[in-house]
């Protein structure tokens, strides 16, 4: 191997390492104004150190869309399960069977 394919190698596993948020933004599917941040940011100040590392930890913080789906299904659920109890307590008052009258409220 000589040292050209070696400099294209080098190249190419530095162009990888420079574009590495990039890569987590798309592979982890995020999406909207953090997704467009993080490229921007990356593109340019990634070239120095600070502006890499502020890209790189975004992206890997940033929140991926199927863990919105998820948090939105969960909250759902939550908001079904509120709604079913509260029923249930309302059924549960309204089927305790009939109302009995005390001495005073007796209709004739």
């Amino acid at each position: 191997m000589g040292t050209e394919a070696f400099a294209m190698i080098l190249l190419l596993v530095g162009l990888l390492v420079y574009f590495l948020p990039i890569v987590i933004v798309a592979l982890r599917d995020v999406e909207g104004r953090a997704a467009g941040g993080i490229v921007l940011t990356n593109l340019f100040l990634g070239w120095t150190l600070i502006g890499w590392l502020i890209a790189f930890i975004w992206a890997c913080g940033a929140e991926s869309r199927m863990k919105r789906k998820r948090a939105a299904r969960n909250r759902a659920a939550i908001l079904v399960a509120r709604a079913n109890r509260k029923s249930s307590r309302s059924m549960a008052n309204s089927s305790s069977g009939p109302r009995t009258y005390g001495a005073t409220d007796h209709v004739s």
